[in-house]
């Protein structure tokens, strides 16, 4: 995996992340990720020991709609805007295609929300990846002053945690297409800020870096 950001949100720590995508089953692809973990995990007892036990990562879906769509699928940089509980990304395509880049938004809610559905699993290697249901939906953390969610875990629980951490549903975007899309340039660092319209309405207003390292305004609304 290639690590892109982490942030500390509530009793949750999100990691944000590419990897080659284990369900897909024609050929090697590269999805983008959120991840999620408590930050009271200390791991299992009998199983598990010294790995986490809350552990669920889902894909991230930026793409352009239409007949088929158009995958943007390497995430290569995130920006937290926390009054607003969104997280913008930039994404891009494979380096040994056409260069295009794309910026995306996602609500935590809309995380949250996937986190709490049904978990995709592969009985087998020869086995296809189907959907599972999750047998805790809604979890919670627990307090950090509490012993934390390891302290009643079962075998039954551990051995769950062990096969089900990959989400079934992909996590939507807060807009049918990206907010940005721009054709044969890969953006790589991004930047939000809120600033006061005329009309009183906090805007956004977005700045990315491309790979050129040329500045500028990308986006406002």
């Amino acid at each position: 995996p290639h690590f892109i950001s982490a942030y500390d949100v509530g009793l949750f720590t999100y990691f944000f992340l590419r990897e080659n995508a284990v369900e897909h089953d024609c050929g090697r692809t590269v999805y983008s990720r959120v991840a999620r973990v408590c930050k009271n995990d200390v791991g299992g007892r009998f199983l598990l020991e010294d790995t986490w036990t809350t552990f669920m990562k889902a894909r991230l879906n930026c793409s352009r709609s239409g007949e088929i769509p158009f995958y943007y699928s390497e995430l290569q940089s995130t920006f937290y805007l926390p009054e607003q509980d969104l997280i913008y990304g930039i994404f891009t395509t494979n380096v040994n295609s056409i260069a295009a880049s794309a910026v995306c938004a996602f609500n935590l809610s809309a995380i949250t929300q996937t986190f709490n559905g049904p978990f995709r699993y592969q009985e087998n290697p020869r086995s296809t990846w189907l959907p599972t249901p999750n047998p805790i939906p809604n979890f919670q953390c627990g307090t950090i002053s509490d012993s934390g969610p390891n302290e009643n875990l079962t075998e039954r629980s551990l051995q769950d945690a062990q096969r089900l951490f990959l989400m079934n549903d992909v996590v939507q975007p807060v807009s049918v297409d990206p907010l940005v899309m721009q054709d044969s340039v890969r953006f790589s660092k991004l930047a939000v800020d809120i600033v006061q319209g005329r009309d009183t309405l906090p805007r956004h207003v977005h700045r990315h870096r491309v790979r050129e390292h040329s500045e500028g305004p990308l986006h406002g609304q």
